[in-house]
């Protein structure tokens, strides 16, 4: 009896032997029940989950319980886990004959469509009406003359080629401002004083002009500067007029710092004529008397030391006189000095 109760009883499975056909089956639609969404071909048993990440990751690290899993290794054994249960699913699927079903491909985004074409340009509108036919001429109307055929305009001459456009005459100048007799309180306050020895008085170009006489030179620049408080000599130069009889003008420029105004003085002297030095009065003159006398031959009484200062000593002749032409030179002191015939 034990025997036949032996071979009555199915052979039993063996543990590690894949379900049947209809038990995998009957696996998946109980394990669907609970959930409507579930793939019906890959059982859940293979689904990876927490427990099998920290078994694979138990395996990994040697640990003999999941529970020792040190932290951070089960996150770590998760894509493992995952990968095992993929490759699970695939080989049920081939025993159930049912083909696993394909991941839903990502969504691309859909291309835009086609902005459409600019709407094509409206067609012109039609010109006005055509002109109306003219009306037919009345019986017996007179026709117009028709006009008369005009003139052609007579065609203007081609300028020359080549021919130079005469060039504008440029505008006059202005004449210079003229000097005028000047007799202000300055003008008065000199005459009191000198009398006869101030012998004009003009104003050009808002600059006082007194001519005095040369004999009386010295005195008349002590009271501009002390009395009239001109302390400064701007400058002293010479004009030469070869036709005067006093050919020579004698000129010094005085500037005033406390009235902020200048004063021209001017004295005619005669050639080989002395005049009275005004060393004494601005110590400046003493080189601008001496290039005086370099370059005109004027000759001050009582100058320190009147020699040349531009010029070599034995340079013969002053070359601002107005006979002394622009190419004269002393030849001799040139051909003994440098030895040349000619310095041009």
């Amino acid at each position: 009896m034990a025997n036949d109760s032996e071979e009555k009883q199915p052979p039993k499975t063996p543990p590690d032997a894949p379900a049947s056909k209809d038990e995998a089956g009957i696996s998946a639609s109980q394990t669907d029940s609970g959930s409507k969404h579930s793939d019906p071909t890959v059982p859940q048993s293979v689904v990876p989950a927490d427990a099998e990440s920290r078994r694979v990751a138990a395996k990994e690290t040697g640990a003999s319980d999941v529970g020792a899993v040190p932290h951070g290794a089960e996150d770590t054994a998760r894509p493992a886990a995952e990968a095992q249960a993929k490759q699970t699913a695939a080989e049920a699927a081939k025993t159930s004959g049912v083909p696993p079903k394909p991941a839903a491909p990502a969504a691309d985004a859909a291309p835009k469509p086609a902005e459409p074409a600019a709407a094509p340009p409206k067609p012109a509108a039609p010109a006005g009406d055509p002109p109306k036919p003219a009306a037919p001429a009345a019986a017996g109307a007179v026709p117009p003359k028709p006009a008369a055929p005009s003139a052609p305009a007579a065609a203007k001459p081609a300028a020359p080629t080549g021919a130079a456009v005469p060039p504008r005459p440029a505008a006059p100048k202005e004449a210079p401002p003229k000097p005028e007799p000047l007799d202000n309180p300055l003008v008065q306050r000199f005459k009191k004083r000198f009398g006869a020895a101030i012998r004009e008085a003009w104003i050009d170009r808002k600059q006082a002009i007194l001519v005095v006489d040369a004999a009386q030179l010295e005195e008349i620049t002590l009271y501009a500067r002390d009395e009239e408080k001109f302390n400064y000599l701007a400058d002293l130069t010479a004009v030469d007029w070869p036709h005067r009889e006093k050919r020579f003008d004698l000129i010094m420029i005085l500037y005033s710092f406390e009235k902020n105004e200048r004063l021209r003085i001017k004295a005619h002297v005669g050639e080989g004529e002395l005049v009275a030095s005004v060393t004494n009065v601005w110590p400046v003159a003493n080189w601008l008397e001496r290039e005086a006398f370099d370059m005109f031959g004027i000759l001050f009484s009582g100058h320190p030391e009147l020699k040349r200062i531009l010029l070599p000593d034995e340079w013969q002749g002053f070359p601002l006189r107005k006979e002394y032409d622009i190419l004269t030179q002393d030849t001799a002191w040139i051909r003994e000095n440098l030895g040349i015939e000619s310095g041009q």
